[in-house]
């Protein structure tokens, strides 16, 4: 349970030691404005990247998935490939058990690091 907990928070870390290396080599100086900046790239990847983990992991894609196998067994005439649409996996199914929450909570503990740095600019 602790390392779940604390899987966020090193996430976090490590991620603001990449920030700071990728500012180094862009910049060649370390400011509070490139840390800023690169900071807000970094947590809305990570909470893109997590909504869409969550939206596909609810099945979303299933039906459009399902749609176009139908549609694509009607318009074909070949029987072998039947039996190798019926077996593909879906979309929700090709997701790994990784769960969305601990990259939209890095990317929210990146977000709220950018707001602290905002308000010391």
């Amino acid at each position: 349970m602790k390392n779940k907990r604390l899987r966020p928070i090193i996430y976090t870390l490590i991620t603001i030691f990449i920030i700071l290396v990728i500012s180094m080599f862009i910049y060649q100086q370390l400011s509070l404005l490139h840390f800023i900046n690169l900071t807000f790239i970094f947590s809305a990847v990570f909470i893109l990247l997590s909504l869409f983990i969550f939206v596909t992991k609810k099945g979303f894609f299933d039906g459009i998935t399902i749609s176009f196998r139908k549609f694509y067994k009607h318009t074909t005439r070949l029987n072998e490939l039947d039996n190798e649409l019926d077996e593909m996996r879906l979309p929700s199914e090709q997701i790994p058990g990784m769960t969305f929450s601990t990259l939209f909570i890095t990317g929210l503990l990146l977000l709220i690091i950018m707001f602290i740095a905002i308000i010391f600019y």
